[in-house]
């Protein structure tokens, strides 16, 4: 039969805290079914709505890349290509301290086939409660022969997940530099950080810098080409898509001391508090126009020349180029639908990938509105979409799989890249 779990505090403070929502801001209890179950391959339980184009870009050679996913705890894979395989390779609650996935996945550019994602830490064996990354192991060669082994853990001295707040976004340069943020505060004054990691990250305590403070409720990263970081924020002050630049520190005993940030908040109505020294911050999406309202993850384009850009209340998923220029909307509701006490028909999109062929994929938590205002997820809402991208032209979103536990975070495994890496640096 399957079993009930209660949203942990940590997966309830990252969605309050991307949302910029505070206390209004609850995590659904929900019967999270047949998906909650510690399967390893299991057929998508929903099938498409609406069926999208076959792209015409030719994908590497080699094996298809897959879709990692962080929803209910558990870390899913899909295939990227109908039908849509799925294994689940971690099952929430199986690891001994008790930390469960959430958020961004991002696979090191090493070859090494090793990932780091967003964890949370329940309070245990009186331990506090806390929040950092977990080092995970991948091997097998398809959707359904994978195998994934938790090998390492870092605890972040910033996050709490006992006091609402956790991490969510990562990246990596190509030298193995590591980038992850803290949510920070729901409301009020913004405490969010931006973190410098570097390797190994096998031990806890791991080496880090702080690279800036004071960030309104940062999500989700990309690393671009030119070595800089886009960092998306999802509430003022600062709402929108920050990069990061300069000379990085390359170890920790290189990092630089706090200072205000080159560009001041008066130019762009908040920002970032401090940034370390040497680094610059410039606000490079400004969030209001084109439905862009509350940016809570980015992703760089498969070409390497933008980003991608989710803003899950505006049901808006929007691309720019590494200048800060507006390309187009990729996803926006239908004509008429707001934000209510049913699902919008595309959802509402807060994790995003982007696979080597362009095609955009994006988690859907299912988030609703009731008449009192307060934004939460729904039960078994969620999904998993994909958006064929032919000739610049965006196709109506694919569903992957349905009534999924407020799913937040992907990542792009692609077997057949040079190194053996993802797709999260453009």
């Amino acid at each position: 039969m399957p079993r009930s779990r209660r949203a942990r505090p940590g997966r309830a403070a990252l969605l309050a805290g991307l949302l910029g929502v505070g206390a209004l801001l609850v995590a659904a209890c929900s019967s999270t079914g047949s998906d909650d179950s510690a399967s390893t391959t299991e057929p998508p339980t929903s099938t498409p709505t609406t069926a999208a184009p076959t792209t015409s870009t030719t994908q590497p050679p080699g094996k298809d890349a897959v879709v990692f996913v962080t929803v209910g705890g558990n870390i899913d894979v899909y295939s990227t290509q109908p039908p849509f395989d799925r294994q689940r390779v971690v099952a929430a609650g199986t690891a001994p301290d008790g930390s469960e996935a959430h958020g961004q996945v991002c696979f090191l550019p090493d070859g090494s086939r090793r990932f780091v994602v967003a964890e949370t830490r329940p309070a245990q064996a009186g331990k506090p409660a806390g929040a950092g990354f977990g080092l995970y192991q991948l091997t097998g060669d398809d959707v359904g022969t994978y195998r994934v082994a938790r090998i390492g853990g870092v605890a972040d001295p910033a996050a709490s997940a006992g006091g609402g707040t956790t991490t969510y976004g990562c990246a990596f340069l190509p030298d193995g530099r590591l980038f992850t943020t803290v949510v920070g505060a729901a409301s009020g004054a913004p405490t969010g950080q931006l973190t410098e990691w570097f390797p190994p990250f096998t031990a806890a305590g791991a080496t880090h810098c702080t690279i800036a403070t004071g960030l309104a409720t940062p999500g989700g990263l990309a690393a671009d080409r030119s070595g800089g970081i886009e960092v998306a924020v999802s509430r003022a002050p600062g709402a929108g898509v920050w990069r990061f630049s300069g000379s990085f520190p390359t170890s920790a005993t290189a990092c630089g001391a706090l200072s205000p940030p080159t560009t001041t908040a008066s130019d762009h109505g908040g920002g970032p508090t401090t940034v370390a020294s040497g680094l610059s911050a410039v606000l490079l999406v400004a969030a209001g126009p084109h439905g862009l309202s509350a940016p809570a993850a980015v992703a760089a384009s498969a070409d390497g020349k933008g980003i991608v850009v989710s803003s899950p209340p505006d049901g808006v998923i929007d691309s720019y180029d590494l200048s800060g220029r507006f390309v187009s909307t990729v996803l926006a509701p239908k004509a008429g639908e707001q934000l209510g006490a049913t699902p919008r028909t595309w959802g509402t999109p807060f994790g995003v990938a982007v696979n080597a062929d362009g095609a955009v994929f994006y988690a859907d938590p299912g988030l609703l509105k009731s008449a009192n205002g307060t934004i939460a997820p729904g039960t078994l809402v969620g999904s998993l979409r994909r958006i064929v991208v032919t000739g610049g032209k965006a196709a109506p979103p694919q569903l992957v799989n349905g009534h999924l536990p407020q799913p937040d975070g992907l990542g792009i495994f692609d077997p057949s890249a040079a190194a053996g890496g993802s797709a999260s640096i453009a």
